[in-house]
């Protein structure tokens, strides 16, 4: 169970010097991460004997095996590099190419996997950081991409308390966050491109309320900043005729 798991996590990382419960770890999620990146080669794949495809799934199992030990992803054991870096990527990887899989995930776990790449946003890492936004970016597209098919979302189900949803607002929090770390953090130069790519994604998904969202961060400013602030954000919105929608040709004009 999670909780034996979290039990057994704790005793080991006690031990300052048993190395072998990180390395366990670390060896656990590269195998997860190679698998993600081979779907698509061992899906289109064949038997041996050339008699069919191989009917497995492959994202599946990576999914369920991420489930399996994220009890022992413990803000300790991300303290480690190699076992950090290995898990956003991992992260990164399956919100971005299966998002329809990550939406189908139970409550519980969805908002777990959630709040993890929330975290990862402000991460010191650069390389951690670019991962999350890269995971943001894949659920947001996903998710404004259907509101603009007028399709129900794969997320609503996340974002509607009333159908169970553990995560209201869940994309308009990821956008605040995100835009008050780009503008008020200075250590944002390393990571610009991912930053630019998610929040494009993010403002398709709550292009109605994003202009409100705005106004309350420009309010809670001094006022000798809310002028200028302002100005940037009319200009952000209104510059080379972007539609927001979740297109590549309005993408390639926001990030200009």
């Amino acid at each position: 169970s999670d909780t034996s798991l979290q039990r057994k996590a704790h005793q080991l990382e006690e031990d300052e010097d048993d190395d072998g419960f990180f390395d366990d770890v670390f060896s656990v999620l590269e195998l997860l991460k190679h698998l993600i990146m081979v779907v698509d080669w061992i899906d289109g794949s064949t038997s041996e004997d050339g008699s069919g495809a191989i009917d497995v799934d492959v994202a599946g199992v990576a999914f369920f095996g991420l489930s399996t030990i994220l009890p022992l992803i413990t803000p300790h054991t991300l303290l480690v590099p190699k076992i950090c870096d290995s898990f956003f990527a991992l992260m990164g990887c399956m919100a971005s190419d299966h998002a329809e899989r990550f939406a189908a995930l139970d409550p519980g776990l969805f908002q777990a996997l959630a709040q993890a790449l929330e975290f990862g946003i402000g991460n010191s890492q650069s390389r951690v950081s670019r991962d999350s936004l890269q995971g943001i970016e894949g659920l947001a597209a996903h998710h404004a991409s259907a509101r603009s098919k007028g399709t129900p979302s794969a997320f609503q189900h996340h974002l509607d308390p009333g159908l169970g949803g553990l995560c209201p607002d869940l994309f308009l929090r990821w956008l605040k966050d995100l835009l008050e770390h780009a503008i008020f953090q200075e250590a944002v130069y390393d990571r610009l491109s991912a930053i630019s790519d998610a929040l494009f994604a993010l403002i398709c998904c709550e292009i109605d309320r994003f202009q409100g969202m705005v106004q309350a961060i420009i309010e809670s400013q001094p006022p000798h900043h809310q002028h200028r602030l302002g100005d940037a954000f009319q200009s952000l919105v209104s510059s080379n005729g972007i539609a927001f929608q979740p297109s590549r040709t309005d993408r390639a004009k926001f990030n200009k």
